[in-house]
Parts: structure tokens; sequence; C-alpha cells
């Protein structure tokens, strides 16, 4: 059997961990746009990653951190690290549509890390499937070889809100 890479092990419990979040009644308003804004989603988030690595810990004896941004400065939003050593993993969590592009790019070129994972969203006007080829796009024309990013898309606007995991589309680019 093939050992699973990291990153996909990561999304698949990082998933659960999110429905689990947005299920708990103790976290109001996550199916009205108006109250649950952009940073109370941010925080949200910024839980299921910490609870994504502490599951995988459980089952790794302890070989994993978290290295959180600091303050806007750091390489990006989360190094996860084996053994407080090498960085098995770098994400990027971005709200905003029109800077995934940016996000992406700084991931790419992000070279002290094994894998790299994007999750974005797209409003109203713009189709999960648009984004990624539009991601595609861009890594076809700047000719990245050797370098590849997951991606993780959901719809985010005004019609359709994210409140689950099963809104995520997610490749590898």
């Amino acid at each position: 059997m093939e050992k699973t890479l990291f990153a996909e092990r990561f999304i698949r419990i990082f998933k659960r961990k999110v429905d689990r979040l947005y299920s708990n009644c103790l976290i109001g308003g996550v199916k009205e746009p108006d109250t649950l804004g952009y940073h109370e989603h941010t925080f949200l988030i910024n839980v299921a990653v910490y609870m994504t690595i502490k599951e995988i810990n459980k089952k790794s004896h302890n070989k994993y951190s978290i290295v959180p941004e600091h303050g806007g400065r750091s390489p990006t939003d989360f190094m996860i690290r084996k053994n407080d050593k090498d960085f098995k993993l770098s994400i990027e969590h971005e709200n905003a549509e029109h800077r995934i592009i940016k996000n992406y790019e700084k991931l790419i070129k992000k070279k002290d890390t094994k894998e790299r994972l994007l999750i974005g969203y797209v409003g109203d006007k713009t189709s999960i499937e648009d984004k990624i080829d539009e991601l595609k796009r861009y890594k076809k024309k700047h000719k990245i070889v050797n370098k590849h990013v997951y991606v993780m898309i959901a719809k985010k606007g005004n019609k359709e809100f994210f409140y689950n995991s099963h809104g995520y589309r997610h490749e590898l680019i």
C-alpha cells in the first residue's frame, strides 16, 4: 500500500474538524453571513488547523508542531514542522478571492517545505472551477515545474455561504 502524503492526510482530518466546529452549538450564526463575518470564520479555521495537528499527533507520538503566523511577517499562515526541524507543510488561508493567486505564488516560492496547502474562497460571481483553472493557467504561464500546491476552494458569498467542509473542492496544482 502506498504511503499517504502528509497534506492529503491533513486535508482529510481537517475537513472533519471543520464540520465538527461548524456544527457545534457553541458557535452561533454559522449559517448567517451577517452574523459570522470573515474574522470569526478565520478563527474557526485556525482552531481546525490546531485540532487537526492534535489528532495527527495522537498517532504520531507528538512529532508535529505548528508555527503560526506572527503578525503578518511570517512566510505563511501556518508552518507544520516534524520533530521541530523539517517543515512538512506550509498553509495559507485566504478569505479574499483577489489574493488567492498572490498566496499561491507565496507558497510556490517557499523553498524549505515539503508540501503546500492553500485554502481559499470565491464569491458569488466566480465558480470554484474558474478559480482552479486560473491557478492552473498561472502555473503554466510562469513555467512552474516540480512544485505543487494542494488547493482547497469553497464558495463564500452572500448567496452561498460556507458552513461545512462539503463545499470544499481540493486539487493538486
